[in-house]
């Protein structure tokens, strides 16, 4: 029995997944799992639409994200928790619906 309620020692595992001398996992250079609206099936009926259309969608789509992302800051420095997660939870995918319908 530990002398702690706690045990500290961690079994043996690798103490840095994530080293930058690692190169990236395929599973993290898929697409769908960078952004999962590529996942979604409605995301290849987006592709098809006219270039223009995509364009102005995405610029709209990024506005969007923009002025998302300012309310959620504003809503936490007020210390309004939810609405600061709803704006950025807006903002994210209004960001990842943009990379899809027009990618830069």
């Amino acid at each position: 029995m530990p002398d702690t309620l706690f045990s500290l020692s961690v079994p043996d595992a690798d103490p840095a997944p994530h080293t930058p001398h690692r190169s990236p996992s395929a599973r993290s250079a898929r697409r769908e799992i960078r952004n999962p609206v590529f996942a979604l099936p409605t995301a290849s009926k987006i592709m098809e639409l006219p270039h223009a259309h995509r364009q102005l969608l995405g610029s709209l789509l990024r506005e969007l994200a923009e002025q998302a992302s300012e309310k959620a800051e504003a809503a936490w420095q007020k210390r309004k928790g939810p609405m600061a997660a709803y704006h950025r939870a807006t903002s994210s995918y209004a960001r990842h619906i943009a990379r899809v319908i027009n990618p830069r």
